[in-house]
């Protein structure tokens, strides 16, 4: 059931909280914006953002929008004090709550390491590339497009009853948080929606959202100094060698939730 308090059925329109995967989504637009000109992987971000602190002690080896993307930039993962947040917080305003979760630890793409606020960051880069709210033109460019017409990043009265209630406990329900870093994680689908994503990567057409060298690149580290392994992080979207075959995909976890696609 989506609810112990209702009972009503889970089924496969039922919305959940679906945490990291939304970093796949977040990675698609960005490289939407890509091959159109209007964003550069390479971009380093003191240039793309000098707005946003960033620590980085190899002047010589500059952080660049793809090391956020790919977790290796050096990041920390996100501090305490920035786990919850606004439901209308900007991205520019989660990254300022807590600057030393942006601080390079090592050479900037030497090594990886899960950062969260990396996209936060790109969340941040898709706003100034188009001067609109990354949520709404994610949702227009990214999620209708691949047909996930309910898909969305804020909690709406109109799907209440479509959506699944997290447990803690068997009797207990998750507090249904809002997090600060929401380009990290703040996605809510069904799972006929998360299965038309799937669709598209078996599909490998890009869904009329990106092209085929972007499903490539989205599939890749490029920043790391040795071979790729079969788990290596590309884009919102690493590999996994727990099954009969290799998979790639995204997994998620918020409080009561789990998500994976493969």
């Amino acid at each position: 059931v989506a609810s112990r308090e209702t009972g009503l059925p889970v089924d496969a329109d039922t919305q959940f909280r679906v945490a990291s995967i939304t970093k796949s989504v977040v990675a698609l637009g960005v490289m939407r914006l890509v091959e159109r000109g209007q964003l550069d992987l390479a971009a380093p971000l003191a240039a793309l953002m000098p707005e946003i602190a960033v620590e980085n002690a190899w002047p010589d080896a500059p952080i660049t929008l793809a090391h956020a993307l790919e977790h290796t930039a050096g990041f920390d993962d996100m501090r305490f004090n920035e786990y919850l947040g606004a439901e209308d917080m900007s991205p520019r305003e989660a990254l300022a709550i807590n600057p030393r979760s942006r601080v390079a630890r090592w050479r900037p793409g030497s090594r990886g390491s899960y950062a969260n606020p990396g996209y936060t960051i790109a969340g941040h880069a898709i706003e100034l590339a188009t001067g609109e709210r990354y949520d709404a033109w994610l949702e227009r460019e990214v999620l209708r497009p691949l047909g996930m017409p309910t898909a969305r990043f804020h909690d709406a009265p109109e799907f209440a009853e479509r959506r699944a209630t997290g447990y803690k406990g068997p009797e207990t329900p998750a507090p249904v948080w809002s997090i600060a870093h929401r380009p990290a994680g703040a996605l809510l689908a069904s799972p006929r929606e998360l299965a038309e994503l799937v669709a598209m990567w078996i599909r490998r057409d890009g869904g009329g959202v990106v092209g085929p060298a972007s499903l490539d690149r989205i599939e890749r580290t490029a920043n790391l100094p040795h071979a790729p392994t079969d788990t290596n992080y590309g884009l919102g979207n690493y590999g996994d060698v727990l099954h009969r075959v290799r998979t790639r995909g995204h997994d998620g976890g918020l409080p009561g939730f789990l998500s994976c696609y493969r």
